[in-house]
C-alpha cells in the first residue's frame, strides 16, 4: 500500500485494491444497455454508492435508519448491466476513484446505430387529418423528434406539455413522420385513451392497429403486430406482450412518461433496447415532486426535454381555459353513488356519471 492510498477512506481503498488485479470488458449491447464484465459485488455496491440516486422515501426505510443502506439506487446490477445514458458517470468512477485507467478497458460496440435525416414539417403537415393547422409548440415539437434523426447517439427526447395541448395530434404527427420508415409503437396509461388515440389515428391513411386485451391468442396479436405499421395499446398489456415487439425496430412514443417504472425499464429495456428512436409525453417530470431517482430513470430511457410548456402559457394564449371549481349539492339516494361494488374503478365511475348527466343537471340545488 502506498501512502496516498493510506489516506483513502477504507471503503475507497478497497475498490482501488479490489479493481487493481482486474481485466475489465464494456460491451454496449444496444441502445439503453451496456455491461462492464470483471467487476465484483464489492466493486458495483461501491458505484451505486457514488452515482446512485437517493429514493424519495429512503429515509423511512428501517434499512437506512439501521445504516444498513446508503439510501441510493443505482443504475447498475449484480452483473455489470447497466443503463447506457449513465455510463459516463460509472467509468468516471473507475478512473478518478479507482485509478483504473479508461484505455485499459477492451470494448465492443454492438450497436447499429442510423442517420436518417428526414425533413423537417410545417403547421399544415396534419391538417388533412385535423382540420387545423398546429399551434407553433405542437410544430416544435414534432420537428424536434424529427432532429433526432440527424444523429446516431440513440438519445431520445421528452416533449414535457400540459394537460389540453394536444399531445395525441404531436403523437400521430410523429407516426407520420415515420410512416413507410419505422413502425411506431404508442403506449398509453388507459384502454379509453387508446381507442380515442386509435379513432383519432383513422383519420389519417396510416396503416394502424389496435391491440386490446379483446385480441386473444399469441398468433392473432402476432399478425396484428406484423401487418400494421403503427400499433397503440396500453402500458398493462405491453408489459405481458413485450416479446412480441423484439423482433423489429420502432419508435417509442411513451404517453405519461411520468408513471414509468422498473417493471417498464425491465420490459422496454429487454425488448427495445435495440431502437434508435424513443420519446416520452409527460405534463410533469418526479424531480419536480421530488423523486430524483424516478426523473433519472426516465431520462435514461427517454433523454432530456426536447419542448417545455407550461399550463399558464396555454391560458394566456387562449387555448387553455382558466379552472374554477364550484361545489354544487345534488339531492339522491345513497345507494346511487354507491362504490361498495368492488369492482368499481374510475373509468365505470367515468361512465357512470356520463349516463346520468340530465339526472344530475335535475337534482342540483340553485
Amino acid at each position: 500500500m502506498n501512502l496516498s492510498q493510506n489516506k483513502m477512506p477504507p471503503s475507497k481503498r478497497k475498490f482501488v485494491e479490489l479493481l487493481s488485479n482486474r481485466k475489465l470488458k464494456l460491451i454496449v449491447y444496444d441502445f439503453l444497455n451496456y455491461s462492464i464484465e470483471g467487476l465484483c459485488r464489492s466493486t458495483i455496491n461501491y458505484i451505486n454508492d457514488r452515482t446512485g440516486i437517493i429514493t424519495k422515501d429512503a429515509f423511512m426505510s428501517a434499512a437506512f435508519k439501521n445504516k444498513m443502506w446508503s439510501g441510493r439506487e443505482g443504475f447498475i446490477n449484480y452483473d455489470g448491466i447497466g443503463l447506457l445514458r449513465g455510463l459516463g458517470d460509472v467509468l468516471d468512477v473507475l478512473e478518478y476513484d479507482g485509478g483504473y485507467p479508461i484505455s485499459k478497458i477492451d470494448y465492443e460496440d454492438h450497436r447499429s446505430p442510423k442517420t436518417l435525416s428526414l425533413p423537417y414539417i410545417d403547421g399544415d403537415f396534419l391538417k388533412n387529418e385535423t382540420g387545423y393547422k398546429l399551434h407553433d409548440y405542437q410544430e416544435e415539437g414534432i420537428n424536434k423528434v424529427i432532429g433526432l434523426t440527424y444523429c446516431d447517439s440513440g438519445e431520445g427526447g421528452i416533449l414535457k406539455l400540459p394537460t389540453n395541448a394536444g399531445k395525441t395530434i404531436i403523437t400521430m404527427g410523429i407516426s407520420k413522420v415515420f410512416d413507410g420508415i419505422i413502425k411506431t409503437l404508442v403506449l398509453v396509461p388507459s384502454a379509453n385513451l387508446a381507442e380515442q388515440t386509435y379513432r383519432d389515428y383513422q383519420k389519417s391513411d396510416m396503416n394502424t392497429g389496435l391491440l386490446s386485451a379483446s385480441i386473444k391468442g399469441k398468433k392473432k396479436r402476432k399478425d396484428l403486430i406484423k401487418n400494421s405499421d403503427h400499433i397503440i395499446m396500453t402500458n398493462k398489456l405491453f408489459l405481458n406482450l413485450s416479446e412480441l415487439f423484439q423482433d423489429e425496430e420502432w419508435v417509442l412514443i411513451y404517453d405519461e412518461a411520468h408513471e414509468f417504472g422498473d417493471k417498464t425499464s425491465i420490459a422496454i429495456r429487454s425488448s427495445l433496447g435495440h431502437c434508435q428512436y424513443r420519446v416520452g409525453l409527460t405534463a410533469t417530470m418526479p424531480g419536480e415532486k421530488g423523486d430524483k431517482y424516478k426523473d433519472t430513470l426516465i431520462r435514461h430511457h427517454f433523454g432530456d426535454n426536447l419542448v417545455e410548456l407550461d399550463q399558464k402559457e396555454l391560458i394566456d394564449r387562449g387555448i387553455s381555459s382558466k379552472l374554477h371549481i364550484d361545489l354544487v349539492t345534488i339531492k339522491t339516494d345513497a345507494d346511487v353513488l354507491s362504490h361498495t361494488d368492488s369492482g368499481w374503478d374510475w373509468q365505470r365511475e367515468q361512465q357512470f356519471y356520463s349516463n346520468n348527466y340530465q339526472m344530475f343537471l335535475g337534482m342540483l340545488e340553485v
